[in-house]
């Protein structure tokens, strides 16, 4: 059995939210609503907006 753990990320993560997601988006572009060039060009000012946002 696998253990998977969900829990909201906090500010100090806000990097690795945003590398993770870039990753993503490199991996499977098709599976997003954005592009990694369009991602990638934003501040951090837009990250920390979408940590805001929840889920």
């Amino acid at each position: 059995m696998v253990l998977v753990l969900v829990r909201r990320v906090i500010d100090s993560e806000l990097n690795a939210l945003r590398e993770a997601r870039l990753h993503a988006l490199a991996a499977d572009p098709d599976a997003f609503g954005s592009t990694l060039d369009r991602e990638r060009a934003e501040p951090m000012e837009f990250w920390r907006a979408r940590l805001a946002r929840g889920p």
